[in-house]
């Protein structure tokens, strides 16, 4: 069995879209695009999900064999804790364009509401007591080449390119991963980090652009909605 949190916006091709996925147990499962709720699901939310030791994978399904996506991923991000409507939009709004001026202000840090541009201040919403708690792990997809996907959270949970296609392309931010739909896939090794999502709270993000509509598709996941684990596909499910 399984919970399904299903999106509203047909996603269309050659445009890039903001997804997010939030995970409360027992309370909901709340899908996100643009910054917006997109849809949600309240009825049959588990008090966690399975917890999988599979490693994490973006462009494909569980082993990256199936269910492959075709287009480009970037800025993926993963929180241990479900991010409010209002960081939601925080982190929308930072990726939808250039930043200009401070990046937020410290009303959760020391010191109070003071416009900052420090990092530890680039995940507060503005006013807000919303925690500022960054992501666990972050890939930006900058490398341009090689096969390395790098975690610049400072936790370690690097990523291997594989496939026979490019895998790299100009991004929404900087670089992005291009997946050919066929068999590239990231793989990243289960971890501390990423094996204590389950326990709790979790929330999901990541930039993608659809260069072609090849159903189904898997996004990014640990392990299987139909074995152990969780995935974001092109039913937004979990």
């Amino acid at each position: 069995a399984m919970a399904t949190a299903s999106g509203s916006t047909t996603l269309l091709t050659n445009k890039w879209y903001h997804v997010m996925g939030a995970y409360n147990p027992m309370t909901s499962l709340t899908v996100y695009v643009n910054g917006r709720q997109d849809g949600q699901t309240t009825s049959g939310i588990y008090s966690s999900t399975e917890n999988s030791t599979a490693n994490f994978v973006v462009g494909s399904e569980n082993t990256g064999a199936t269910n492959n996506f075709q287009g480009l991923i970037d800025e993926v991000k993963v929180y241990d804790y479900a991010l409010t409507s209002d960081e939601v939009l925080t982190e929308y709004n930072h990726g939808s364009a250039q930043v200009w001026g401070s990046l937020s202000d410290t009303s959760q840090l020391t010191g109070g509401s003071v416009a900052s541009n420090s990092a530890s201040a680039a995940y507060c919403v503005p006013g807000s007591s919303d925690p500022c708690a960054p992501p666990v792990a972050e890939w930006d997809f900058e490398e341009g080449s090689g096969t390395t996907v790098n975690d610049s959270s400072g936790n370690n949970n690097t990523g291997t390119f594989y496939g026979t296609g490019t895998h790299w392309a100009p991004g929404k931010q900087g670089g992005a991963g291009k997946f050919n739909g066929s068999n590239d896939f990231v793989t990243v090794a289960n971890s501390t980090t990423l094996q204590d999502l389950p326990n709790g709270n979790f929330s999901v993000e990541y930039w993608q652009d659809l260069l072609l509509h090849n159903h189904p598709a898997s996004y990014l996941g640990k392990g299987s909605i139909y074995d152990l684990g969780w995935e974001v596909n092109d039913d937004w499910n979990i």
